[in-house]
């Protein structure tokens, strides 16, 4: 049986995919990274956790000064992805090495993609876990995409490996997760919450399994009284969504428009995104 590594390791292999809020951070946010002296950086929906890693890898990497000063605190709901992180941070070889060996033994008899593609599809478990990070159902995986990637990541693996000895990673509620570190000097919530009105079917699954119902406007107001009542420093990444723009006006910082790369749907989408600070 496949474990549950595999969903994080094929085609894409999740340690070395930066992603979008990495790339736009990059772009849009450097200057402000670079004038930044924060102790905590704190991502309750982390995801891949795009702008703690540009931070840690072209700000601290690059700032001697601020060697040792400053934590990453990752948080997200998904259960699994969080313990992954949290094997890699308990034994990072280890977990490296079962990676490579899961892949391995999956592919071991396997010479092409389409042949890969087609077995894995013939046993529907394996199919669904492996999907799961699938940037679309035909081309669900890679063996080239996968070696690619991997050994890429092992080149810097050095400096992961530092990166998850700064970091502490939390599987809890987004709200229960700003309350325990609220009081915190001198922190950075960074907020990268789902789009409005966009798929994320795992946050519909656990609110719809937990409560009974899902009203995805409850994340955003729970921002909003977060950037109203905290002394903490703020920042919300999101799509243009005029509601949610109207109530988020006194904290406009910037707005940009571009094309990203859409994990369901294939190809490039037009985006209009604005950046909401507060106490910065």
């Amino acid at each position: 049986m496949i474990n549950i590594y595999s969903k994080y390791i094929m085609d894409r292999f999740i340690l070395n995919y930066n992603g979008n809020k990495y790339q736009e951070t990059k772009k849009y946010l450097q200057p402000f990274i670079e004038q930044s002296n924060f102790e905590y950086i704190a991502e309750p929906f982390g995801g891949i956790f795009g702008f703690s890693r540009f931070y840690y890898f072209n700000h601290f990497l690059k700032n001697d000064k601020k060697k040792d000063n400053v934590k990453f605190l990752i948080n997200d709901i998904d259960k699994d992805l969080i313990n992954f992180y949290k094997d890699l941070k308990k034994d990072f070889e280890k977990t490296l090495n079962n990676i490579r060996v899961e892949f391995d033994n999956i592919t071991k008899d396997i010479k092409e993609d389409k042949e890969l593609t087609y077995k894995l599809r013939q046993d529907k478990e394996k199919h669904k876990i492996i999907c799961l990070m699938a940037s679309s159902v035909s081309s669900c995986y890679s063996m080239t995409k996968f070696n690619t990637k991997f050994n890429n990541f092992m080149k810097k693996k050095d400096d992961y490996i530092d990166f998850f000895k700064k970091a502490q990673f939390y599987n809890m509620e987004a709200n229960a997760f700003i309350e325990k570190h609220k009081n915190k000097k001198n922190i950075l919530f960074y907020f990268d919450p789902p789009y409005f009105n966009s798929c994320n079917k795992y946050y519909d699954d656990v609110f719809i399994e937990e409560n009974g119902y899902y009203d995805g406007t409850s994340i955003y107001i729970q921002i909003l009284k977060q950037f109203e009542t905290s002394k903490a420093s703020n920042m919300l990444v999101l799509n243009k969504i005029d509601v949610i723009n109207y109530i988020f006006k006194n904290y406009i910082y910037k707005e940009y428009k571009g094309t990203y790369n859409n994990t369901y749907k294939k190809g490039k989408h037009q985006k209009h995104h604005i950046i909401y600070t507060s106490n910065i």
